[in-house]
């Protein structure tokens, strides 16, 4: 069986290629893809970020947003798993050894042990060099290691709907599981995108008593939406200065749960620790690259303030998020903005990184092997 997939070569460099899929053993499977969402981390691997970084290397297959559906799989797989051929499943990207200190402690989101140096146990960013080389879901076929984590799903759920699982686990995990929202919590998230609106879901069914989002004018229409997510207050912030508008809205009492997830820029945390109450948490979980922040420590020391950096999250997120997609809310579709083809992966990340203009606002963005899989 031959597999199209969307090889990257090099920096801005992605390529159309038919490779034979390899056979499996008995505790793999072999998976047809129906999409693969993208994220904003699928945009600077495309740039060149993470190479650069020496997170990974080139040539790889990109995507770790994969769902299709099991066509061949191994007896032990059928038994561990519990999934046959037929079966409709989503993947969690992180590959982990299920033995190490971190996997044992826990965090098994962090191991590094299965993969040799400098390959990235996690698909969609291993290097094709590495095993069978079908790490990707940017392909027709994925080959599934026995140790991938992952979750059956209804055949019911839209694939439009169910390709928000990991922005929706992603809120969950970071504006509620790991700061530890409660009831009638106050809860700021700064960033407009994927991440950022897939928290004022999480927080909102948290029972948060107030949502503050931050955006930009420029995407008024990511405001609006994050409002009918159940956002109570959204604030452009390249037009209003922020710290004043939170203190303004929280009658000067300040916010419990604070989420950065605005790239690039360090704004944002330091208006973080400036609103943030006394004992707040405040989640940073945004790539900033090299650029650094002038923090004044001492506001960070006086108000007990808890500054958590993240950037995956776990399995218990993963299944409150299909069991919300589940449900299928109708507010949730305003998510899923764009659809390509396969081989149409350069345009796909150029949509969402806003180098190609288009007539909507990219939010979520979908890549399907098959026009058959495709709503839009």
């Amino acid at each position: 069986m031959k597999s199209r997939v969307m090889l990257q070569t090099g920096d801005r460099r992605i390529f159309e290629e038919e490779w034979q899929v390899p056979p499996m053993r008995a505790g793999e499977a072999i998976l047809e893809v129906e999409a693969c969402g993208i994220c904003g981390s699928d945009v600077e691997q495309y740039r060149g970020t993470f190479v650069a970084n020496g997170i990974t290397r080139y040539p790889f297959i990109p995507g770790h947003e994969p769902i299709g559906r099991i066509v061949d799989i191994g007896a032990d797989a059928v038994r561990i798993w519990g999934v046959k051929a037929g079966d409709r499943v989503a993947i969690e990207p992180n590959l982990s050894c299920g033995r190490c200190d971190m996997c044992l402690g826990g965090h098994y989101v962090n191991c590094h042990s299965l993969m040799p140096p400098g390959s990235p146990p996690a698909y969609g960013f291993t290097p094709t060099d590495v095993g069978h080389g079908f790490w990707g879901g940017y392909s027709q076929y994925m080959h599934l290691h026995e140790r991938t984590m992952l979750h059956r799903l209804s055949d019911k759920v839209p694939i439009a709907l169910a390709s928000l699982y990991q922005p929706l686990a992603a809120g969950i995990s970071w504006a509620v599981q790991i700061p530890q929202t409660k009831l009638g919590d106050s809860v700021l998230i700064l960033g407009h995108g994927q991440r950022g609106l897939g928290a004022v879901v999480a927080a909102r069914r948290a029972g948060a008593s107030t949502i503050i989002v931050t955006g930009t004018s420029r995407s008024r229409k990511k405001l609006e939406i994050a409002r009918s997510l159940g956002a109570h207050h959204t604030i452009e912030a390249d037009v209003e200065n922020v710290v004043e508008r939170v203190n303004a809205i929280t009658g000067g009492k300040g916010i419990d749960v604070i989420v950065d997830v605005v790239p690039v820029s360090t704004k944002p945390i330091l208006d973080a620790v400036e609103v943030a109450r006394v004992g707040a948490t405040i989640i940073l979980a945004a790539i900033k690259g090299t650029n650094s922040v002038a923090l004044n420590v001492d506001r960070v020391l006086y108000k007990e303030l808890v500054l958590k950096g993240v950037y995956s999250q776990g399995n218990v997120a993963y299944r409150e998020a299909f069991r919300i997609i589940e449900e299928s809310s109708p507010e949730l579709k305003a998510l899923h903005t764009h659809e390509f083809k396969l081989e149409e992966a350069e345009q796909a990340l150029l949509t969402l990184g806003k180098e190609t203009r288009s007539a909507r606002d990219p939010i979520c963005i979908t890549l399907h092997p098959s026009v058959a899989t495709m709503t839009m």
